[in-house]
């Protein structure tokens, strides 16, 4: 029948010249597995970089190795003999900064240095001399054992491994006053559990994206003013479409053939006609504001002259019938400037967005809450709600719109997810109970959308996402705004981030918390002074 298991992760961090010692440690944990764990419903699971890691993007490799698995393991065992292993940004090796993120944290690490005979001849002096200097660092400390055999090291491992674990297995299903779960709301501090509340406001000024497309403005404002035309012939255009293939006469195609009649094609020729092409005033005010507010100087005239180039209307035939087409006429450069102008008006227009939400969101003020398990037993079903004076709270509801230019870049960036969801650090976990559908992505651009309904359809999307991320539920309760969310399942000595950052128009004095869980008897209630 099904049963409930607690797992206990392992995380073994060893150079590669500790083989022996690598297959010692599985074995260990295997005997102390059949021995202990199946009696007390528990279960010790290693971790272990060639079989638990996968590749990724985005980071350096030992940042992405300690969010993949490393921080979230609850024990670890490090073995040096010869080798150090190798550097990182800021250790002299990954093992090195395993076990210094792991101890930080409190966790428990199992430290051993070989004794074991080597042979000096293929000895790296280099490697050799970091790790002397890393076991005299912990000198002194008791925190770390040596062996002068394999034969030790294996007796010396299960021993170690059963002193810390068994008193966990012992009172593991008990849940009294000597072990339970002691639930708590804390700020957070520099990736730190803390007892104070810190507010902070977010900057995006130097955000890429906005610094991408600035760039890119800059870049076709110059590439413009570098094309120099001639001014433009007033010859009369009427002239123009005398020179163009349709006559007054009859016009024929090849696929279908068409016939028209004069009669008809009198009502077409006029709408056929060739017309200068020029850039659109409400075009020319935002680029020239842009312009003056970055002074940019311009020559109006020069700058915004396409010189001949014109634009007319071509007759398509198909089996649906007649349609037109634009077509411009003028020289490459004529062309190319026009282009670079209406791409300029664009970007112009979706940097004058982002600035307009950014602006919005950096308005807010934001707060980071870990939910803590500082108890000496797992707890279960824990629902969460917090009291906020009304007024205060930004629900997603109120949350600022991106305009209909970026709105679908911020969703499929998933910049709600990675701007508000609070990141693990060797202290703090991450939530990961979110909806499954956070990370499916948008497939809005394979359906044949209206332009309106590709405008409703990015908000539908933008909306999810931040359900999706502010993942809570909102009430009103007299003078208060209350948000909750259930966590199903946190282990003893474990801190984990709410779903996300919790945002406010303006910074409250204090807030409240109740707490409410399977292993705990009574509610647990608390209140959080926030400083300003």
């Amino acid at each position: 029948m099904p049963r409930s298991v607690t797992q206990y992760d392992l995380l073994i961090s060893c150079p590669s010249d500790v083989q022996q010692e690598l297959d010692i440690i599985k074995q260990s944990v295997e005997d102390f597995n059949r021995m202990y764990g199946s009696a007390n419903n528990a279960f010790i699971s290693t971790k272990h970089w060639s079989k638990d890691s996968y590749p990724q993007s985005g980071g350096r490799p030992q940042d992405l190795l300690n969010e993949q698995f490393v921080l979230d393991c609850d024990v670890a065992v490090a073995v040096f003999w010869t080798r150090f292993g190798t550097p990182t940004d800021e250790y002299s090796s990954g093992t090195e900064e395993e076990i210094e993120e792991l101890i930080k944290s409190g966790k428990q690490v199992f430290l051993y240095f070989s004794d074991c005979p080597t042979n000096i001849s293929k000895l790296d002096h280099d490697q050799y001399n970091k790790v002397l200097a890393f076991r005299e660092k912990y000198q002194g400390n008791g925190i770390y054992f040596t062996y002068s055999s394999i034969e030790d090291f294996n007796k010396m491992f299960l021993t170690h491994l059963s002193l810390h674990f068994v008193p966990l297995l012992d009172g593991k299903d008990k849940v009294d006053s000597k072990s339970n779960s002691n639930l708590l709301v804390m700020g957070v501090e520099n990736g730190e559990v803390s007892d104070k509340i810190k507010v902070i406001q977010r900057q995006f000024t130097n955000l890429s994206i906005v610094n991408n497309l600035k760039g890119s403005i800059d870049g076709i404002f110059h590439e413009i003013s570098e094309i120099n035309l001639p001014k433009k012939i007033t010859n009369d255009i009427a002239k123009q479409v005398e020179q163009t293939s349709i006559k007054a006469q009859e016009v024929k195609y090849d696929i279908p053939k068409v016939k028209l009649k004069p009669d008809v094609l009198k009502d077409i020729v006029p709408f056929l006609k060739a017309e200068e092409e020029v850039v659109k005033e409400y075009q020319k005010e935002v680029i020239c504001k842009y312009a003056q507010e970055n002074a940019i100087e311009l020559n109006f005239e020069e700058f915004f002259n396409l010189g001949n180039l014109s634009k007319r209307r071509n007759l398509n035939a198909g089996f649906n019938g007649i349609s037109t087409q634009d077509e411009r006429v003028g020289t490459d450069e004529e062309k190319k400037k026009y282009e670079l102008l209406e791409d300029l008006y664009w970007k112009i227009k979706e940097l004058v967005e982002y600035k307009t939400y950014f602006s919005s969101i950096e308005s807010k003020y934001f707060i980071d809450l870990t939910l803590v398990n500082c108890g000496t037993h797992y707890d279960e079903d824990i629902d969460v709600k917090i009291y906020i004076e009304k007024g205060f709270l930004c629900t997603k509801e109120q949350f600022p719109v991106p305009g209909t230019n970026i709105i679908e870049n911020l969703t499929n960036g998933r910049f709600i997810e990675q701007v508000f969801r609070p990141k693990k650090t060797v202290s703090i976990k991450d939530y990961d109970d979110y909806p499954r559908d956070s990370i499916m992505p948008n497939l809005s651009h394979l359906r044949n959308l209206s332009f309106k309904e590709k405008i409703e359809d990015n908000k539908n999307n933008y909306n999810q996402a931040l359900s999706n991320t502010f993942y809570y539920e909102h009430f009103e309760q007299g003078k208060s705004d209350i948000i909750g969310y259930n966590q199903k399942y946190l282990k003893q000595n474990t801190n984990i981030y709410f779903p996300s950052k919790l945002v406010f128009h303006d910074v409250p004095e204090k807030i409240r918390y109740k707490i409410t869980s399977k292993h705990s008897p009574h509610a647990i209630e608390g209140e959080l002074i926030i400083e300003k």
